[in-house]
Formats: C-alpha cells, structure tokens, sequence
C-alpha cells in the first residue's frame, strides 16, 4: 500500500500548541501552487501536500 503524504489542519494546531505562551499574531501560507495567502486561516492548510506555513508569534508579557 502507497503511503500518502499531506497537511491537515491539526498540524497548524500541533503548532499553535507547541507556542502556546506565545500569541499568534498572524498566519500566513504557502499553498501547493506556491501563491501566498496572506492572513490565512489555519484551516486552509487542509488537504495540502507541499503548503508551508508560516507563523508570527509574539511573546506574552508576563504580569509579576
């Protein structure tokens, strides 16, 4: 059996919760066809094979 390859959206969500004391500020993305989305939802990266995602997190003050 060929195994397929591809990005569903719960790889953006593995992201989101790798960084999660950082606030995502935007998502953007690469798609199969190499067009920039800018703004994108992370949704979009579902049944994509060769998109990139590109992620801008800031980092949270922290109140002492």
């Amino acid at each position: 059996m060929a195994q397929t390859y591809g990005a569903g959206p719960e790889v953006a969500l593995f992201f989101l919760a790798l960084f999660a004391d950082l606030e995502l500020k935007e998502f953007s993305l690469i798609d199969d066809k190499e067009c920039l989305i800018e703004n994108a939802s992370p949704a979009l990266v579902a049944g994509s094979f060769y998109a990139c995602g590109l992620f801008h997190f800031i980092k949270l003050t922290w109140k002492h």
